[in-house]
């Protein structure tokens, strides 16, 4: 299977002065040849909306709750916007062999960098910043929308569901290749930043993309649809707590807020922030 591996899991925290955090993890899965491109990129593109309400972690800007589970995603999505092609919708478009991929995607960006005197410095592949980006120079598609959590096991949780539900969705277990390709990256970004702005709460009201993990309801929030795949998918023990943790008390974006409900002076936030530290160095969850 071409999701057999994980090739790369970066990792990085940053707190600068209480006043912001910024985390983010990325996940490297890798393909040979155009088939298994197309079938890759087409199961990651219909997990991508999904994957704030899983593994957002920055609820906090300048000292302040945004009101965003995500908010880094929200920093992500906008970064370039004087260049729209740059990020697109975060969403990758519906291309699966590497031509398309280079004419949809790749070549607007190109166009876009002569057109700002910036093609003699930087290489389109490297400055594409959707949510999944293609790495053909690899031969992998790496996922970029995942913040980092508080410890490498809930790091390792998130990964597993991640992993697992993206062979799922690849071997076609509950909907056809087909079926993945024609979601086109307008509906999914509508997803997107549902989960990213409520985290697991999201509600999610769409029949037809809940059938493509098998799930036959007319809505359910993002939180019992990772439950629900959670039961389903083949998860290693080691990875159960984490798991666990994630689906009963929801994202950590979400369990940094429930902390903070009693206020967000600089000494509150300071407690739970230290928190979070002492989470990575004692390799525990926070709760």
């Amino acid at each position: 299977c071409c999701c057999r591996r994980i090739v790369g899991l970066n990792l990085q925290w940053l707190v600068d002065n209480g006043r912001y955090l910024k985390a983010r993890r990325h996940i490297n899965l890798p393909f040979q040849g155009d088939d298994q491109f197309g079938r890759l990129h087409a199961a990651i593109r219909v997990v991508l909306p999904l994957l704030p309400a899983l593994a957002a972690s920055s609820p906090v800007v300048e000292g302040k709750l945004t009101g965003i589970a995500d908010s880094r995603l929200e920093y992500y999505r906008r970064n370039a916007s004087s260049i729209r092609s740059v990020t697109g919708r975060v969403i990758p478009e519906a291309v699966f062999d590497e031509a398309g991929y280079r004419e949809r995607i790749l070549a607007p960006i190109a166009a876009d960098l002569v057109a700002h005197g910036a093609d003699d410095v930087l290489e389109p592949e490297w400055v594409n910043a959707r949510g999944a980006i293609a790495r053909f120079v690899r031969d992998s598609i790496e996922i970029r929308v995942l913040d980092l959590q508080e410890c490498p096991a809930q790091d390792l949780a998130v990964a597993s569901l991640v992993v697992e539900l993206v062979r799922a969705l690849v071997g076609e277990r509950w909907s056809t290749y087909r079926e993945q390709q024609s979601w086109q990256a307008p509906a999914l970004e509508e997803i997107f930043l549902a989960c990213s702005e409520r985290g697991s709460e999201a509600y999610l009201d769409y029949p037809d993309y809940l059938e493509l993990f098998g799930l036959q309801s007319p809505a359910m929030t993002a939180r019992r649809v990772w439950g629900r795949l959670a039961e389903a998918l083949p998860l290693a023990p080691e990875v159960a707590p984490g798991v666990e943790l994630l689906i009963e008390r929801g994202s950590l974006a979400e369990r940094i807020v429930g902390r903070l409900r009693a206020g967000t002076n600089r000494a509150v936030l300071g407690d739970v922030y230290l928190e979070l530290c002492e989470c990575l160095r004692e390799g525990r969850a926070f709760r």
